[in-house]
């Protein structure tokens, strides 16, 4: 069976088609060909609406990440729309052969998600395992940052990530991830080292200044602070 597994936010759309469809043999399966000709019209035309190249489809199997600025939202959608409506009616159609998972989340405020992330993150220990945490985060399309070791900045959750930032310094991202080349991207979180402390006048090892939205936690190694992390959502950044 193939699987469309689709989330979408107000300018993020991500898809990951996956499987096989099973329903006639290797070149004549007529599903198979069917999801992979909507999943190559669906990157291409992306990619010719957004001028963007990553693409990948191939025997309906793909995985894609498309951001966009406002002024390309009724152009993106209307694609959009088209390729779900035929799948869905592949899906319909095929039911043992083709499934779609969709999540929504275009009309979904994500400001009181990424407190309630925040909060969950406050006083965790470094090191600790939060995957929970984390999955929750990247289906509600929240990014959340925190320091690792004495030289990384690292991100998780609807991005992941890592920048190098020893000494502290500037790491670049866009919504596809980290600069690992120091080039300017549209958006900077600017790491400190042993030079700042949290809303309670506590020192900690690692702190952050951006002007993206955002909420913050304490990351605690024995008993001293090591990191005020901050947590902010997907759709505040460019």
């Amino acid at each position: 069976m193939i699987t469309v597994k689709i989330n979408k936010w107000r300018y993020v759309y991500k898809i990951r088609i996956s499987g096989h469809a099973g329903y006639g043999k290797e070149g004549h399966d007529i599903v198979c060909a069917g999801v992979s000709s909507l999943a190559y019209a669906l990157s291409t035309g992306l990619k010719d609406i957004l001028h963007k190249n990553e693409v990948d489809a191939e025997n309906a199997s793909m995985e894609y990440s498309a951001t966009w600025k406002e002024h390309n939202d009724v152009w993106v959608w209307k694609l959009i729309n088209a390729i779900e409506n035929g799948l869905e009616w592949i899906a319909n159609q095929y039911p043992e052969n083709l499934k779609m998972e969709v999540e929504d989340m275009r009309e979904c405020s994500n400001h009181e998600k990424v407190k309630e992330i925040a909060e969950k993150l406050n006083g965790i220990a470094y090191g600790e395992n939060i995957s929970d945490i984390e999955a929750e985060a990247k289906k509600h399309g929240i990014v959340i940052v925190m320091g690792a070791s004495d030289d990384l900045m690292e991100f998780s959750g609807a991005i992941e990530d890592e920048g190098g930032c020893y000494d502290g310094g500037e790491v670049y991202f866009d919504r596809d991830g980290v600069s690992q080349d120091d080039t300017e991207r549209a958006n900077v979180i600017e790491a400190i080292w042993c030079d700042g402390m949290n809303s309670d006048g506590i020192p900690a090892t690692w702190t952050y200044q951006t002007e993206i939205p955002h909420e913050k936690f304490n990351v605690w190694e024995d008993e001293e602070l090591y990191c005020v992390g901050i947590v902010f959502s997907i759709e505040d950044i460019q």
